[in-house]
Protein backbone atom coordinates (compact mmCIF):
# COMPACT_ATOMS: atom_id res chain seq x y z
CA UNK A 1 0.00 0.00 0.00
CA UNK A 2 1.37 3.32 -1.41
CA UNK A 3 0.50 7.10 -1.02
CA UNK A 4 2.42 9.78 -1.92
CA UNK A 5 3.60 13.04 -0.26
CA UNK A 6 0.91 15.35 -1.43
CA UNK A 7 -1.68 12.94 -0.84
CA UNK A 8 -0.19 13.13 2.84
CA UNK A 9 0.03 16.59 2.93
CA UNK A 10 -3.86 17.09 1.37
CA UNK A 11 -4.63 15.26 5.37
CA UNK A 12 -2.87 18.56 7.02
CA UNK A 13 -0.34 15.86 8.83
CA UNK A 14 0.74 17.35 12.47
CA UNK A 15 4.45 18.84 12.80
CA UNK A 16 5.91 15.69 14.44
CA UNK A 17 4.48 13.65 11.42
CA UNK A 18 6.02 16.13 9.15
CA UNK A 19 9.15 16.17 10.81
CA UNK A 20 9.97 12.12 11.08
CA UNK A 21 8.72 11.61 7.83
CA UNK A 22 10.88 14.30 6.44
CA UNK A 23 8.06 16.34 4.83
CA UNK A 24 9.23 19.98 4.30
CA UNK A 25 8.03 22.48 1.51
CA UNK A 26 10.41 21.78 -1.44
CA UNK A 27 9.63 17.84 -1.58
CA UNK A 28 8.73 16.40 -4.75
CA UNK A 29 4.99 15.73 -3.85
CA UNK A 30 4.80 13.14 -6.11
CA UNK A 31 7.44 10.77 -4.37
CA UNK A 32 5.59 7.53 -3.21
CA UNK A 33 5.60 6.13 -0.07
CA UNK A 34 4.75 2.56 1.58
CA UNK A 35 2.49 2.82 4.83
CA UNK A 36 4.84 0.26 5.91
CA UNK A 37 7.68 2.78 5.27
CA UNK A 38 5.57 5.50 7.49
CA UNK A 39 5.03 2.41 9.97
CA UNK A 40 9.27 1.84 10.57
CA UNK A 41 9.56 5.98 10.36
CA UNK A 42 6.96 7.39 12.23
CA UNK A 43 5.14 4.69 14.63
CA UNK A 44 2.06 2.74 14.51
CA UNK A 45 -0.34 6.16 15.14
CA UNK A 46 0.92 8.00 12.34
CA UNK A 47 1.05 5.29 10.00
CA UNK A 48 -2.69 4.07 11.38
CA UNK A 49 -3.33 7.97 10.54
CA UNK A 50 -1.65 7.77 6.92
CA UNK A 51 -4.11 4.81 6.35
CA UNK A 52 -7.27 7.87 5.58
CA UNK A 53 -5.28 8.45 1.91
CA UNK A 54 -5.88 4.52 0.90
CA UNK A 55 -8.51 3.37 -0.72
CA UNK A 56 -11.68 3.82 1.44
CA UNK A 57 -13.37 0.45 1.98
CA UNK A 58 -9.86 -1.48 1.88
CA UNK A 59 -9.43 1.63 4.68
CA UNK A 60 -12.66 0.09 6.53
CA UNK A 61 -12.17 -3.04 6.43
CA UNK A 62 -8.90 -2.43 8.10
CA UNK A 63 -11.07 -0.41 10.91
CA UNK A 64 -13.24 -3.37 11.31
CA UNK A 65 -10.26 -5.63 12.51
CA UNK A 66 -9.47 -3.02 15.13
CA UNK A 67 -13.02 -2.83 16.30
CA UNK A 68 -13.01 -6.57 16.52
CA UNK A 69 -9.62 -6.71 18.67
CA UNK A 70 -11.87 -4.78 21.42
CA UNK A 71 -15.20 -5.86 21.19
CA UNK A 72 -14.87 -7.68 23.99
CA UNK A 73 -15.05 -4.62 25.62
CA UNK A 74 -18.65 -3.76 24.59
CA UNK A 75 -19.76 -7.18 25.08
CA UNK A 76 -18.61 -7.71 28.55
CA UNK A 77 -20.15 -4.34 29.85
CA UNK A 78 -23.40 -5.25 27.76
CA UNK A 79 -24.25 -8.72 27.17
CA UNK A 80 -26.14 -10.13 24.81
CA UNK A 81 -26.21 -7.20 22.35
CA UNK A 82 -24.97 -7.98 19.12
CA UNK A 83 -25.33 -4.31 17.47
CA UNK A 84 -21.44 -3.83 17.06
CA UNK A 85 -20.81 -7.10 16.32
CA UNK A 86 -23.40 -6.67 13.47
CA UNK A 87 -21.58 -3.60 12.73
CA UNK A 88 -18.33 -5.53 12.31
CA UNK A 89 -19.54 -7.80 10.51
CA UNK A 90 -21.60 -5.68 7.96
CA UNK A 91 -18.32 -3.73 6.98
CA UNK A 92 -16.63 -6.54 5.75
CA UNK A 93 -20.06 -7.63 3.82
CA UNK A 94 -20.13 -3.62 2.63
CA UNK A 95 -15.92 -4.27 1.44
CA UNK A 96 -17.26 -7.97 -0.01
CA UNK A 97 -19.97 -5.71 -1.80
CA UNK A 98 -22.87 -7.88 -0.54
CA UNK A 99 -24.31 -5.04 0.76
CA UNK A 100 -25.17 -1.54 0.09
CA UNK A 101 -24.00 1.84 1.54
CA UNK A 102 -27.13 2.49 2.90
CA UNK A 103 -27.63 -1.06 4.45
CA UNK A 104 -24.00 -0.39 6.42
CA UNK A 105 -25.53 3.06 7.15
CA UNK A 106 -28.34 0.88 9.23
CA UNK A 107 -25.59 -1.07 10.84
CA UNK A 108 -24.06 2.19 12.05
CA UNK A 109 -27.13 4.03 13.62
CA UNK A 110 -27.69 0.50 15.16
CA UNK A 111 -24.33 0.82 16.91
CA UNK A 112 -24.58 4.42 17.92
CA UNK A 113 -27.96 3.36 19.43
CA UNK A 114 -25.60 1.21 21.66
CA UNK A 115 -23.22 3.81 22.27
CA UNK A 116 -25.38 5.60 23.73
CA UNK A 117 -27.16 2.84 25.94
CA UNK A 118 -23.67 1.60 26.65
CA UNK A 119 -22.43 4.94 28.16
CA UNK A 120 -25.76 5.86 30.47
CA UNK A 121 -25.72 1.50 31.37
CA UNK A 122 -22.18 1.78 32.58
CA UNK A 123 -20.78 3.12 35.67
CA UNK A 124 -17.95 5.13 34.05
CA UNK A 125 -19.27 4.98 30.40
CA UNK A 126 -15.62 2.97 28.41
CA UNK A 127 -17.76 0.12 27.26
CA UNK A 128 -20.12 2.89 25.32
CA UNK A 129 -16.85 4.62 24.23
CA UNK A 130 -15.79 1.44 23.05
CA UNK A 131 -19.15 0.94 20.90
CA UNK A 132 -19.48 4.62 19.38
CA UNK A 133 -15.56 4.19 18.50
CA UNK A 134 -16.41 0.87 16.73
CA UNK A 135 -18.71 2.63 15.15
CA UNK A 136 -16.38 5.58 14.13
CA UNK A 137 -14.26 2.52 12.62
CA UNK A 138 -16.95 2.19 9.84
CA UNK A 139 -16.25 5.61 9.08
CA UNK A 140 -12.83 5.98 9.19
CA UNK A 141 -11.31 6.81 13.20
CA UNK A 142 -8.95 4.95 14.26
CA UNK A 143 -6.49 7.36 15.69
CA UNK A 144 -9.23 8.01 18.10
CA UNK A 145 -10.84 4.68 18.69
CA UNK A 146 -7.56 3.39 20.32
CA UNK A 147 -6.83 6.13 22.82
CA UNK A 148 -10.51 4.65 23.97
CA UNK A 149 -9.75 1.47 23.47
CA UNK A 150 -6.62 1.30 25.83
CA UNK A 151 -8.61 3.30 28.16
CA UNK A 152 -11.35 1.46 28.51
CA UNK A 153 -8.88 -1.68 29.53
CA UNK A 154 -7.63 0.28 32.17
CA UNK A 155 -10.97 1.91 33.58
CA UNK A 156 -10.26 1.36 37.15
CA UNK A 157 -6.39 1.57 36.94
CA UNK A 158 -4.06 4.69 37.95
CA UNK A 159 -2.94 6.79 34.94
CA UNK A 160 0.17 4.30 34.76
CA UNK A 161 -1.78 1.66 34.24
CA UNK A 162 -3.69 3.41 31.24
CA UNK A 163 -0.88 4.40 29.84
CA UNK A 164 0.43 0.92 29.69
CA UNK A 165 -3.15 -0.73 28.36
CA UNK A 166 -3.03 2.78 25.55
CA UNK A 167 0.92 1.22 24.59
CA UNK A 168 -0.71 -2.57 24.80
CA UNK A 169 -3.68 -1.64 22.44
CA UNK A 170 -1.41 0.30 19.72
CA UNK A 171 0.95 -3.23 19.64
CA UNK A 172 -2.11 -4.91 18.95
CA UNK A 173 -3.43 -2.44 16.21
CA UNK A 174 0.52 -2.55 14.56
CA UNK A 175 0.13 -6.45 14.78
CA UNK A 176 -3.09 -6.07 13.29
CA UNK A 177 -1.85 -3.28 10.51
CA UNK A 178 0.90 -5.94 9.49
CA UNK A 179 -1.31 -8.18 8.91
CA UNK A 180 -3.44 -6.19 6.71
CA UNK A 181 -0.76 -5.06 4.78
CA UNK A 182 0.41 -8.78 4.36
CA UNK A 183 -2.88 -9.91 2.78
CA UNK A 184 -2.80 -6.46 0.16
CA UNK A 185 0.52 -7.74 -1.33
CA UNK A 186 -0.31 -11.08 -1.50
CA UNK A 187 -3.82 -9.94 -3.34
CA UNK A 188 -1.54 -7.99 -5.58
CA UNK A 189 0.61 -10.72 -6.22
CA UNK A 190 -2.53 -13.20 -7.75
Amino acid sequence: MKTTFGDLCRFDPCYSFRVKLGLHKNMQLTTEISILEILNSNGIEDAVWALRTQEYKSYCLFLADVAQSVLHIFEKACPGDMRVRNLIAGIRRWHAGDISDEQLADYAAAVYAAAYDGYYATAAGYAGVAGYYATAAGYAAADYAAAAYASAYAVDASASARATARREQWNKIEGLLRKHLGRRMNMKKK
